[in-house]
């Protein structure tokens, strides 16, 4: 390579590299994932990223990272219901305000939480709202379950994982809009070791 190659690439990757600190100071934010809270979308241990939208206004399906109404770190969840919403189980499903989400169910998988060892059969499906599909999964046996959920304040975050776990609002209850960070829209780096579906890098997030 010659001198003025080299200085050449040189160049172009320092620009390359100020670019990427602007993006990332000012609009884009990786973001581990540490739970399996949003699988089959997300895995605990991927890399993804998100788009800087502090006070921005959330729209249904929006997949959100936003503060822990405990104040113990961040949670992420897409964003289903607004004050007054009621979230609710039927026939196994999920409903909104009474309705149904519009649903594909495609297949039946064995599925682990990371951390834990029992093996759940799941199903696998796709899910729409607002037009945005994406998928989701919930237990093969007993479906969805939860009790009549009304939504007094703040926005409510349901996982794309439907087992009964501690990682979304169900739990942890609304959360308020102003806390929320950003939307996540990109994966970056798959999981180690994780091969339960065909999560790619650079994958788009719906």
């Amino acid at each position: 390579m010659t001198k003025a190659s080299l200085k050449f690439l040189l160049g172009v990757l320092a620009v390359g590299g100020a670019i990427a600190g602007v993006l990332r100071a000012f609009f884009v934010t990786p973001v581990m994932i540490s739970d399996d809270g949003m699988a089959p979308t997300l895995l605990a241990g991927e890399t993804v990223l998100m788009w800087n939208s502090k006070g921005g206004t959330p729209e249904f399906g929006d997949l959100l990272v936003c503060r822990h109404p405990a104040g113990a770190g961040y949670v992420v969840g897409r964003f289903i219901a607004r004050p007054g919403s009621t979230i609710s189980a039927d026939r196994g499903f999920m409903k909104i305000d009474g309705h149904s989400p519009d649903r594909n169910i495609d297949r039946t998988v064995t599925f682990t939480m990371n951390g834990e060892t029992q093996a759940y059969s799941v199903i696998l499906g796709r899910e729409a709202r607002s037009g945005e599909e994406h998928l989701f999964m919930q237990d093969a046996r007993v479906g969805f379950r939860t009790r009549n959920i009304v939504v007094r304040d703040g926005i409510f975050l349901m996982g794309d994982n439907r087992l009964p776990h501690r990682f979304d609002s169900r739990t942890f209850g609304p959360v308020n809009p102003s806390n929320c960070v950003g939307r996540i829209f990109m994966r970056w780096t798959t999981a180690p070791h994780r091969i339960e579906f065909d999560h790619s890098v650079l994958d788009t997030i719906n």
